[in-house]
């Protein structure tokens, strides 16, 4: 049927638009969950195909071909401009130090060229005498605009635990939970780090509820990002208030800042004070839709359901932008600001990595579309993946717990509540957090390639 068909058929119509767009892994992912279920996110491929041949067209264009036939022509300033040696490559930051603006014809011209089947690379003379090597890697990756085989990937770039897609009767089973004397240890830091990159959630316990510790949390995990908020932000409930945040109402599911350039990676909720109704209750009592239960939903098991079932609409979701603003009062300034960036509902990398999840209707703005019915559409189908009830985990926060949270990946929310319920909270960006990930997960030896 239309609603099922299968992903090579949707990936086909993408193709053009794929190329026209930036990279959005849309084919790879869509591939990987083809080829090995919805649940399994592993490669099929172990090992990139061994170099075939490789021919000087002129002086300026080299032929790569491979093992499985594929094969591509090369422009020698291309590859001039990407030497690797450490004459042209700092060996560890990888800064290149060469301008490549003022390189002579002599030193883009290509003088030899041959494949080392042994090495797995190629060499290329150049008429000036410089010598460069081209890794078989290097080359399929960066030539085919192919993601590499997840074993490779796995050693050279940072994500080293590998996502893992939840319902909430796995994150019943699986969130990982500890008590604050824990976190400050480096391997509860570890721990929760870890936490948040393979499930995007994690909850410590019994921290002091006040804002140092607020903040204290935050510059544990990479350091507090400043936003129009100010560092720390705290929510309570304000009857005159224009942000739903600071109601009692309830709150759909959504990710936060979505109106910003750069969204916060990280969100530290912090409660200080549940509601009313909230001190008695559980996140199972019947009386949920007053009593301010948190309720988390994973953006990746949306959108591989999403994949799985509705091919066109994940194609939309991922190669469409989507316009988000907001007028609020900016701390530091003391007056009315707004705020608009348009982000896709998914964003992916070229392994096939979800990066960004941007969902959020309090603050979309009008979209310039072709048809309404069509984005209307898409946009339902998201939504109901989101809230599906097998899909959202529902948790009461007590007082001194701190849910960490992937803002990136994991949209949030809560039921309606009575009394005050006192949140306080941070935000952290993805170049912290990743920083935090880098330092206090990754073995030393790869923290260099990350």
């Amino acid at each position: 049927t239309a609603s099922h068909l299968s992903f090579h058929s949707c990936l086909e119509r993408t193709t053009m638009l794929r190329q026209a767009a930036s990279p959005l892994g849309f084919r790879y992912v869509a591939d990987r969950l083809c080829s090995s279920g919805l649940r399994g996110i592993s490669s099929s491929s172990s090992k990139l195909p061994d170099l075939a041949e490789v021919i000087r067209q002129s002086s300026t264009r080299l032929a790569v071909q491979w093992a499985d036939g594929k094969s591509r022509s090369v422009d020698s300033l291309w590859l001039r401009d990407h030497c690797l040696c450490a004459k042209c490559r700092h060996p560890e930051s990888f800064h290149r130090d060469v301008d490549t603006f003022q390189l002579t014809e002599q030193q883009r011209e290509l003088s030899d060229a041959g494949a080392n089947a042994a090495l797995d690379e190629v060499s290329v003379t150049w008429s000036d005498g410089h010598l460069s090597k081209f890794p078989n890697q290097w080359l399929r990756t960066n030539c085919l605009e192919e993601s590499i085989p997840d074993e490779v990937h796995h050693v050279t770039c940072i994500e080293q635990v590998r996502q893992q897609p939840w319902c909430a009767a796995d994150l019943k089973q699986e969130l990982v939970e500890m008590q604050h004397d824990e976190f400050a240890t480096p391997d509860g830091l570890r721990k929760a780090l870890v936490a948040l990159r393979r499930h995007g959630v994690a909850l410590v316990h019994d921290v002091p509820c006040e804002e140092g510790a607020t903040r204290a949390v935050g510059e544990r995990l990479g350091g507090v990002m400043r936003t129009v908020y100010s560092d720390i932000w705290a929510t309570v409930p304000d009857d005159d208030t224009f942000d739903q945040a600071y109601s009692r109402v309830a709150l759909s599911l959504h990710t936060d800042a979505t109106y910003a350039q750069h969204v916060p990676a990280l969100q530290v909720f912090h409660c200080y004070v549940a509601a009313t109704s909230a001190a008695l209750s559980s996140s199972s009592s019947e009386d949920d839709d007053v009593s301010g239960v948190s309720l988390f939903s994973d953006g990746l098991q949306a959108a591989e359901q999403l994949a799985r079932y509705h091919p066109e609409s994940f194609e939309y979701l991922c190669l469409t932008p989507l316009t988000y603003h907001f007028c609020l009062k900016d701390v530091h300034v003391d007056r009315m600001v707004h705020s608009a960036a348009s982000h896709p509902v998914f964003r992916y990398n070229e392994h096939g990595d979800l990066l960004q999840v941007a969902f959020n209707t309090y603050h979309r703005a009008a979209q310039l579309c072709s048809s309404a019915d069509e984005m209307y559409h898409h946009l339902r189908l998201a939504n109901d993946a989101f809230r599906a009830p097998g899909n959202v985990f529902r948790v009461t926060l007590r007082p001194g717990t701190v849910a960490l949270v992937d803002n990136h990946r994991v949209l949030h929310g809560r039921t309606a509540f009575r009394g005050k319920r006192h949140l306080g909270g941070c935000y952290v960006s993805h170049d912290q957090l990743q920083a935090a990930y880098r330092e206090h997960v990754l073995p030393s030896d790869l923290r260099a390639l990350c």
